[in-house]
């Protein structure tokens, strides 16, 4: 697909109202990611206004991931996950995301990744 025949407005309509990442947006019109970024950035829109949108639509964001580095979404819980070199160095299941994120942070310390600038999300050299 052309970037020409791609409705901008449509993709606005995806990243604000339907909540599609940048990547389902690409992978959907079949163009890079880099691409709708740029697309979304013409058009004015960036993280910081998708979550002012959904203020002022009152929607209930899809939490499909976390604010917190190494916590993603699974059906039931939070997974923690710490991944180097393509290896699983760490994966646990929770049920609150907070306690992923503080398990997170203690795996980070415990295995020393954090002199290796893996980020924690509340001690002292996180993000």
């Amino acid at each position: 697909m052309c970037l020409k025949d791609i409705d901008k407005e449509q993709i606005k309509l995806l990243y604000l109202e339907k909540n599609y990442s940048c990547r389902n947006i690409a992978i959907k019109f079949n163009i890079s990611y880099g691409s709708v970024y740029n697309i979304l950035k013409d058009l004015g829109i960036n993280r910081t206004s998708k979550e002012a949108h959904k203020n002022v639509c009152g929607k209930k964001q899809q939490n499909r991931s976390s604010e917190f580095y190494g916590v993603s979404r699974d059906k039931s819980g939070w997974i923690v996950q710490i991944v180097k070199n393509k290896k699983k160095l760490y994966s646990k299941f929770f049920k609150i995301e907070v306690e992923a994120a503080k398990d997170y942070d203690k795996a980070i310390l415990n295995l020393g990744l954090d002199k290796l600038g893996y980020k924690t999300n509340f001690s002292k050299n996180g993000g």
